[in-house]
């Protein structure tokens, strides 16, 4: 009763064995692979072997496809082969190659500008990294000016800067008639003090453009020979003016006895 089974099992594996035999001496199926590249003149290789056209005969399985062209980045893929098959590739250009640097033009309006890139002083047209940028441009009597700008092309930046809000002055206009011919030049009695709300302004005893904050003042003007309180004086922003001091004569007549 046991041989039948013996038997067939027998069979069974032999069956088995001619059918892997049988495989693994069977010729393999060839298909043709044919590749299509966007770009003309693009080198083809499959399996690492350049074709000398776009077009070979692999077996089945897994291929490696490899397309190279000058300007375009390099293509690599994998592709199965079970059949007659066409391979499409787009090759990619290569981005083109990012500049160094741009110039960057900075036009002032007030000559003899400083202007400073990034926190550092430059002449001329600066060429700046790609990116973002801090600028910053000064000048005496004039608003500092401060921005920020992207670079990422040749830049012209215009740039005016606004006048400082500068005091207004006072010139005073001293007569004769108001200094005391008793005193000498290097008498301290004989400077003229000029007191603006009760502060002195002028202690080396100049008298021109004396700096005043706009709005309204007291003014004094004194010295060994007089003292002249001009009252409350409204100055107005970024004005010059000139006082100069009168003299006002009053007389007095005086009828003595008959004789």
């Amino acid at each position: 009763m046991n041989r039948p089974v013996s038997t067939l099992a027998f069979a069974l594996l032999a069956m088995m064995v001619a059918a892997t035999a049988y495989a693994q001496f069977m010729p393999k199926r060839i298909w043709t692979l044919t590749v299509v590249v966007n770009v003309p003149g693009a080198v083809i290789f499959v399996d690492n072997q350049q074709l000398p056209g776009n077009q070979t005969r692999v077996p089945g399985g897994a291929h490696n496809v490899q397309v190279m062209a000058d300007g375009y980045l390099t293509f690599n893929a994998s592709v199965m082969m079970n059949g007659d098959q066409t391979f499409p590739v787009n090759l990619q250009p290569v981005p083109p190659a990012q500049p160094a640097g741009f110039p960057l033009s900075i036009n002032v309006n007030v000559p003899d500008a400083a202007v400073f890139v990034d926190g550092v002083q430059v002449q001329g047209v600066p060429i700046v990294a790609p990116g973002p940028h801090s600028v910053q441009v000064a000048a005496p009597g004039y608003q500092d000016y401060s921005t920020s700008v992207n670079v990422m092309r040749p830049l012209t930046l215009n740039v005016v800067l606004n006048p400082l809000d500068r005091p207004s002055t006072l010139t005073f206009v001293i007569p004769r008639p108001y200094l005391d011919p008793d005193m000498h030049p290097d008498d301290p009695r004989s400077a003229v003090r000029i007191f603006i709300d009760g502060m002195l302004v002028n202690p080396h005893s100049e008298l021109e453009r004396i700096a005043v904050q706009p709005g309204r003042h007291r003014i004094r003007v004194a010295s060994g020979a007089f003292s002249v309180e001009l009252g409350d004086m409204e100055v107005r922003p970024r004005t010059n003016y000139v006082l100069e001091l009168g003299m006002d004569v009053k007389v007095r007549v005086s009828r003595e006895g008959a004789y």
